[in-house]
């Protein structure tokens, strides 16, 4: 079931870059519009949880600053960035560059824990990295002027504190004062109510130009991304956190990009480059190894040499 929901999320979260540059093209301001996304998602969440009988209210102020603090990381200040700077990039571009935040979570969540970080683990996000800058590199027609660099740090960035915030969920969901799916909920909603008060003194003509309402790819790309970013993809993301690990759960990063090109060719009819599928098959072996996939095999091996009573 795991696997599963992870490449159902997988599919979802490599869509969502594609997602965002529609919705700017079409005239949404970026932080407003990511704000406006995460309340919306997190109402529809509370509703379900509220109706299901499934929402979990933290009873402590300590549960409220720590949920606080996840959603400022993880939801305010990380959209913030990759709202913003791709403005500026293009999808493929913000993907790779996020590629790199299953490694800081692992850094992050091994000093944590006191556990130390095995050569399988090392291994699988090289190779993952090396077949991320296989597939999109080739697509991207872009120099590296100071024009990017800036946008470019401020993924960078985004994505470190959102490596910071998913390894303090792992610690609050198995504290067990709120669920996974009820953490997505209040989050979001925190995050984007905090992303709405950063758009409103950087933003002052979001809130009173209206012209994007009369684009119907607008709404689609606002849609997709609550709907489907945020209340399916980040549930099943917190929902990994809470029954695997945060490293696991990342690794969608490291296939994103890939789905990225996929789907930017389909849409944007965007060229793909000959390296694309090596460069699948370096993620796939990637992500393979750094979810304990050599140990795995090898007990299956084992099994299936043992010979039968």
């Amino acid at each position: 079931m795991p696997y599963v929901l992870f490449a159902i999320m997988c599919l979802i979260y490599g869509t969502t870059f594609l997602a965002i540059k529609v919705g700017l093209n079409a005239g949404l301001a970026p932080i407003y519009s990511a704000g406006v996304r995460f309340v919306a998602a997190a109402l529809i969440m509370l509703c379900l949880l509220k109706l299901s009988r499934r929402l979990k209210t933290p009873g402590s102020a300590k549960a409220w600053g720590q949920i606080t603090v996840i959603a400022l990381l993880t939801t305010t200040l990380c959209f913030a960035g990759v709202y913003w700077a791709e403005q500026y990039i293009s999808s493929g571009m913000a993907a790779l560059i996020s590629a790199g935040a299953p490694i800081a979570i692992a850094l992050l969540y091994a000093t944590n824990q006191g556990k130390k970080i095995t050569p399988d683990l090392w291994l699988g996000f090289a190779l993952a990295l090396s077949g991320v800058l296989l597939v999109v590199l080739p697509t991207l027609q872009m120099s590296l002027a100071w024009a990017v660099l800036l946008p470019m740090g401020a993924v960078v960035v985004g994505e470190l504190f959102y490596s910071i915030g998913s390894v303090r969920c792992a610690d609050l969901v198995r504290g067990g004062e709120v669920d996974a799916l009820s953490l997505n909920a209040w989050q979001s909603l925190i995050g984007g109510l905090g992303l709405l008060l950063l758009s409103a003194p950087w933003e002052p003509a979001a809130w009173t130009n209206a012209a994007w309402m009369s684009q119907s790819t607008a709404w689609l790309s606002l849609s997709f991304l609550s709907v489907m970013g945020t209340v399916v993809a980040a549930s099943i993301y917190f929902w990994l956190i809470e029954r695997m690990n945060p490293v696991f759960a990342s690794l969608w990063l490291y296939i994103s990009p890939v789905i990225a090109v996929v789907v930017g060719a389909m849409v944007l009819h965007e060229p793909i480059g000959n390296t694309t599928l090596p460069g699948t098959a370096l993620i796939v072996c990637g992500v393979f190894l750094a979810n304990n996939g050599l140990p795995l095999m090898r007990q299956w091996m084992n099994r299936r040499l043992q010979p039968s009573a």
